[in-house]
């Protein structure tokens, strides 16, 4: 997974959690197309 970056941010920073928690969502949501396209 070359997309996968180190975590360096400040995590006092509400937009950062906010952008984190956005890109978790985003991960799962890849994640769970791309099983279901290599599946089919």
């Amino acid at each position: 997974m070359a997309s996968a970056k180190p975590k360096k941010k400040n995590p006092r920073l509400a937009s950062g959690r906010k952008r984190v928690r956005q890109d978790v969502k985003l991960n799962a949501a890849n994640t769970s197309l791309r099983s279901k396209y290599r599946t089919a």
